[in-house]
């Protein structure tokens, strides 16, 4: 079974983020001990309270990137980008700049239990916590910026269904490794992943199952599996009528089809031998595919 590489998923971006902000937390942390200590400014702090202190206010950091990673998805779906889309990222950066420390400043003063004014929060805490926050956040957020968007583009997905006649030569020389001559006719997903391009023959799959954030295609032709960044849903919709989504995470050649039971728990059974559950709600389509094919 051959079996295509993904790409890093959102989790792994996730991790990756929270390992950094992590090892930034403790070196604030020690850092602020460091001076602590040096000028005496308190006898009893701890490293705990002021690493607990670093949490709170980078989880606030972290919670404002939502919309930052949101943004950012939305740049990768363009062709090119433009000096406005650099402006606009630039100008959400210091908009979420604004937002994390004036939260911060409300949270800690809140906590401290100081009293809560206006004044008291813009003139000490929000400018205390510019001057020490705003450096340090401006980097972790254009550095985020660049990984999330380099991961976006990088798992970016096209497929195409076409002719075998529509494909250039290059495509055409990477189908023909794979398989013999076919009809011109014959139609196949052009799949882009990342920089490289699959091209895989529709009659050939078996069956499409949802996996995550990815969709494994099985295909007949030596038991092959291409995993992509993909969701059935856009799938279905390029894919002939022979192709019915019979499971929430499951669309089925209907042409490769053994037996199928319709009473109890549905299921299928395809010629190569995999069974795929039916839900309940796709048993009429499924009826409904071969009464019409017997007619």
């Amino acid at each position: 079974m051959q079996t295509i590489k993904r790409h890093p998923s959102n989790t792994f971006i996730i991790v990756f983020a929270a390992i950094t902000c992590a090892s930034m937390m403790v070196f604030e942390a020690a850092q602020q001990l460091f001076y602590v200590r040096l000028y005496e400014i308190s006898l009893t702090a701890t490293f705990l309270d002021l690493f607990t202190s670093q949490i709170r206010k980078w989880l606030l950091f972290l919670l404002f990137a939502i919309p930052l990673w949101w943004h950012i998805k939305k740049l990768a779906d363009l062709d090119e980008l433009h000096v406005t889309d650099i402006l606009k990222t630039i100008g959400l950066i210091f908009v979420l700049l604004f937002a994390v420390i004036l939260s911060m400043s409300v949270v800690e003063i809140a906590i401290v239990g100081d009293a809560f004014t206006a004044h008291r929060i813009w003139a000490e805490y929000f400018t205390f916590y510019t001057f020490q926050k705003v450096p340090t956040y401006v980097f972790g957020y254009t550095f985020l910026s660049m990984v999330f968007y380099l991961h976006s583009k990088n798992n970016q997905l096209t497929v195409q269904v076409l002719k075998l006649s529509e494909l250039t030569q290059k495509d055409l020389n990477m189908y023909y490794q794979h398989k013999a001559a076919q009809d011109q006719n014959t139609s196949v997903l052009k799949i882009k992943v990342g920089n490289t391009y699959k091209i895989v023959s529709i009659e050939d799959i078996d069956w499409i199952e949802a996996d995550d954030y990815c969709v494994n295609i099985h295909c007949q032709e030596q038991d092959m599996v291409y995993s992509m960044r993909a969701t059935l849903k856009s799938l279905e919709a390029m894919l002939p009528p022979n192709f019915l989504r019979v499971h929430r995470s499951a669309i089925v050649n209907m042409d490769g089809v053994e037996a199928y039971q319709t009473k109890g728990s549905g299921l299928i059974t395809l010629k190569s031998g995999d069974e795929i559950a039916v839900a309940q709600s796709k048993i009429k389509a499924i009826k409904e595919f071969f009464a019409v094919e017997q007619g």
